[in-house]
């Protein structure tokens, strides 16, 4: 349980644990199988569909990998069991490059991320997405000075991060004038 969202009235069960309530195809996207089962489970669509596409822009933007299942859940009562909403996004450690040695970052390529998700290229999470809208671009300028304190890191990894941030933000700002950046990779 997680006091920053959860409490004696409010619980919290996973999308595996709402996933293992109904049969799934093999090799099918679980992002279908959930969004029936939330719906079922009396969320609108607009609801599931908002904070989806919110999340899977979020994580692009910030590179995270490991948006399993488990890494993303609903809160509901757990008296009445009305369903209250997504919890808030959470587990996103695995992110910005996390995994890759820095004498490597510059060979990164972004339409070649994987990831643990709905499907595995993280550019193609993008497909899901229908409101372009939800994050706020603007807000998204990330300010890295706060690394240059790490002596290790300010010279030799921290630029290399931000280019790529850039090159992120760039993307999804294509993305949200209507480009569909999983189409066109060779700029990427």
């Amino acid at each position: 349980m997680c006091y920053d969202f959860c409490s004696e009235d409010v619980e919290c069960i996973s999308a595996w644990e709402l996933l293992q309530t109904i049969k799934i195809k093999q090799n099918e996207s679980y992002y279908y199988p959930l969004k029936k089962v939330c719906l079922k489970l009396g969320m609108s669509e607009e609801k599931f569909s908002d904070f989806i596409d919110y999340q899977i822009m979020t994580d692009y933007l910030i590179t995270n990998t490991d948006r399993h299942m488990n890494n993303i859940a609903i809160v509901r009562n757990p008296d009445t069991l009305q369903v209250l909403g997504f919890a808030p996004i959470y587990d996103s450690g695995n992110s910005m490059f996390y995994n890759i040695p820095y004498e490597k970052l510059s060979q990164v390529r972004l339409d070649d991320i994987r990831t643990h998700s709905f499907i595995e290229k993280e550019i193609k999470l993008l497909q899901y997405v229908r409101n372009r809208s939800l994050v706020d671009i603007d807000k998204a300028e990330m300010d890295f000075s706060i690394y240059e304190k790490d002596v290790l890191e300010r010279h030799i990894r921290i630029p290399k991060l931000k280019e790529l941030y850039e090159r992120k933000l760039e993307k999804l700002r294509a993305f949200q004038k209507g480009k569909d950046i999983w189409k066109n990779r060779s700029s990427l």
